[in-house]
C-alpha cells in the first residue's frame, strides 16, 4: 500500500527501498527479534518501460567545449571516456589509478561499484596523459583524484556556459548520467564490438553465448578504447 501510493518515485527506487526494508527484516529473524519477514513475498515493481527520466549523449563539440573547462574539464572528460558513474569518480583515489606501464588503466573498488564487482578500465592515452600532468600539480597524490567534485548546480553552469541546453526538444535531457551514455555511444560509432563494449560498460544482460562461452580477457579493450576521438582537455 504504501509502495502504490509514491508515483512520483521510480520502480528502482522502489526495489532499493524494498531491499533495504527486506534486509533489516531478515535481520531482526536472525537475532530472534522478529517470527519471519513480512515483505519476502512481495514482488518487485516492474522496470520495463518505466525509465523516469531519457538521457541523450553529448555530441562532440559539446563533449568538446565541457573538456577544456579550466578546473572541471578532465572530470568531464574522465567520465565521457570510462563510462564510471558519478558516485565512483567522486570516490576515486590515486591509488585507483595505474597510469605508468604499457596498459594505463582505473581499478575500480568493489565498495564504489554499483554492483559490488572490482573491475579494471583501461584509459585512453590523451586522458592517461592529463591524468599525469594534473598528478604533478596534485597537492595529495594519496587521496581523492577529484577533490572539490563538481556539483549539479555546477554542471548546469557550465551547460549554459558552453551553450548546451539541459532538455532537448525530445524531451531528452543531460546531466552527469549522460557522460556515461555518451561513453556508450562513441564505443558504438567507434565501432568497438558490442561484447567489448559490454564489458567496457560492466553491464551483464548479455546472453548464454556472451556471458558464459566468451573469453573477456581475450578481448582487444586497450586497442578498441583508443578508437576515441581526442580532446584537448582542461585541468
Amino acid at each position: 500500500m504504501w509502495r502504490s501510493r509514491r508515483r512520483k518515485l521510480a520502480p528502482k527506487t522502489l526495489n532499493e527501498y524494498l531491499a533495504a526494508f527486506s534486509a533489516f527484516l531478515s535481520w531482526l529473524v536472525s537475532v530472534g527479534r522478529a517470527a519471519g519477514n513480512s515483505l519476502s513475498s512481495i514482488q518487485k515493481a516492474d522496470t520495463r518501460g518505466r525509465q523516469t527520466v531519457t538521457r541523450r549523449a553529448f555530441n562532440f563539440e559539446e563533449l568538446r567545449r565541457l573538456c577544456e573547462i579550466e578546473g572541471r574539464g578532465l572530470v568531464y572528460a574522465f567520465a565521457a571516456f570510462t563510462g564510471l558513474r558519478r558516485a565512483e569518480i567522486k570516490a576515486l583515489r590515486w591509488s585507483d589509478l595505474v597510469l605508468d606501464g604499457d596498459v594505463p588503466r582505473v581499478l575500480i573498488r568493489a565498495s564504489t561499484a554499483k554492483n559490488r564487482k572490482n573491475a579494471a578500465i583501461p584509459l585512453h592515452s590523451e586522458l592517461a596523459t592529463a591524468l599525469r600532468n594534473f598528478r604533478t600539480t596534485s597537492r595529495d597524490i594519496s587521496g581523492l583524484v577529484f577533490s572539490p567534485f563538481p556539483k549539479m548546480p555546477t554542471l548546469n553552469r557550465d551547460l549554459v556556459r558552453c551553450g548546451i541546453k539541459k532538455t532537448d526538444s525530445s524531451g531528452r535531457t543531460v546531466d552527469f548520467h549522460a557522460f556515461r551514455v555518451t561513453f556508450a555511444t562513441l564505443l558504438n560509432l567507434a565501432g568497438v564490438s558490442p561484447r567489448v563494449a559490454m564489458g567496457l560498460m560492466r553491464h551483464s544482460d548479455m546472453r548464454l553465448t556472451h556471458n558464459v562461452y566468451t573469453d573477456t580477457t581475450a578481448l582487444p579493450y586497450k586497442t578498441e578504447i583508443e578508437k576515441l576521438p581526442h580532446l584537448k582537455i582542461g585541468l
